[in-house]
Parts: C-alpha cells; structure tokens; sequence
C-alpha cells in the first residue's frame, strides 16, 4: 500500500467516525445575525421563521443567519403573510461553523416561491 492509498483510507474512516458521531459535529441552532431585522436565537422541535423576521423587497424575502442547524427530528419552516405573494425566499448563513442539515426544512407552504439557501460550508 502506498503512502497516498493509505492517507485515502485513514482520511475515509476519520470522516466515517466523523459522520456518525452527531455530538462532534457543529450543531449549534439557528440564530439570526441582526442585518435583516432583530437578533434572535431559535429552537424547538417546529421552528416557524416568518416573513417578518427577513426583509422583504418587492416579492422577495431575505433572511441571515449567524449559524443554520436543524437536527434530526426537527422542522424548520419558511412562512408568508398572505400566501402565493412571495416568489423568493433568499436565505444566507454567515457565521464560521457549516451548516448541518439533518431535519425537514420547508418553505412557503400552499405557496409557490423558490427558496434559495446559501449555507455555511466549511471543511
């Protein structure tokens, strides 16, 4: 076995572990980062972020956060005021830890926008 083939296999099974271990991963919640509107932090097993939480512009919806998570078991939904008004929800994360995502992530129900998710992605 050469040193590259055996670098592969060590690097594969600390991913391996990595993965299936949840608690050494970076799951940290949802929190707002205060340049769409007021600095918040999030949870529960159903967590609603309304229209009111991002700026809107014309028929887009804008959202940031500090740190996006949302854990197994866990529903994060993207809502409206009044319902097929919206045709983006546009949504950044901007904090320093990637974004794990291991529950349901819905946005818009009953309606028809497009939802854009810019996660935090760092390796």
């Amino acid at each position: 076995m050469n040193i590259n083939t055996l670098q592969c296999t060590l690097l594969s099974i600390g991913m391996l572990v990595w993965c299936a271990m949840p608690s050494a991963r970076a799951l940290g919640g949802i929190a707002t980062d205060g340049t769409m509107g007021v600095q918040q932090t999030l949870s529960g097993t159903t967590v609603t972020i309304p229209q009111g939480m991002g700026k809107t512009v014309n028929n887009t919806v804008f959202h940031s956060f500090t740190q996006f998570n949302i854990d197994g078991g866990q529903t994060v939904l993207f809502t409206e005021n009044t319902t097929n008004t919206l045709d983006h929800v546009i949504t950044r994360v901007t904090g320093g830890s990637a974004s794990d995502i291991e529950g349901i992530l819905r946005s818009t129900p009953g309606g028809h926008a497009d939802f854009y998710l810019n996660p935090s992605c760092h390796l």
